[in-house]
This record gives C-alpha cells, structure tokens and sequence, in this order.
C-alpha cells in the first residue's frame, strides 16, 4: 500500500516473552519519536501481546514495521492504518 504525508495507524504483535523483550525495547527507544503510546499484556507464561499507536512520518513508519517484520521472535504482526477524519465545511 501506498502510504504519504503523516499517518496513524495501530501494530499489533506477539512475541515469545523471554526471548524478545530487549529487542522489542530497543525498537521502541529507536521509533520512539513517532510512537505514541503502547499496550502491553502477557497472554500466558511464554507470550506478550503490544498494541503500538503510532502518528509520524509514513517512511519513518514503514521502517518501524520493518523492523518487527525482520525480527523472527514475533510470531504474529498486524498493521492498520487509520484513515484521517474528514474536515466538515459548514
């Protein structure tokens, strides 16, 4: 898909708990100029689930995603990007 301009968009992901978290960290410390907020919860004893929001730049946002789609720890990964809300005209 085609992404331009400023976006905002939410990733989810799981990964293998014991594995990944400093990867995962560092690459939230590495986007996190465009990265709003995170959710993080344990599924069970072996995996994490985050929800990312982010807002930026759509380059800077697509070498976020990736950087997730290059680490083979996330077993899952998915990617929405919102569509911005219409200006009304009165």
């Amino acid at each position: 898909e085609e992404l331009e301009d400023e976006i905002t968009a939410s990733i989810a992901i799981i990964y293998e708990r014991k594995i990944s978290h400093g990867s995962i960290s560092e690459i939230h410390h590495d986007f996190g100029d465009i990265i709003s907020t995170f959710l993080h919860a344990h599924i069970d004893e072996n995996y994490c689930l985050e929800v990312i929001i982010v807002k930026g730049d759509a380059g800077t946002f697509r070498k976020l995603v990736d950087a997730f789609h290059t680490n083979e720890n996330i077993t899952q990964l998915k990617v929405s990007v919102l569509e911005p809300p219409k200006k009304q005209t009165k």
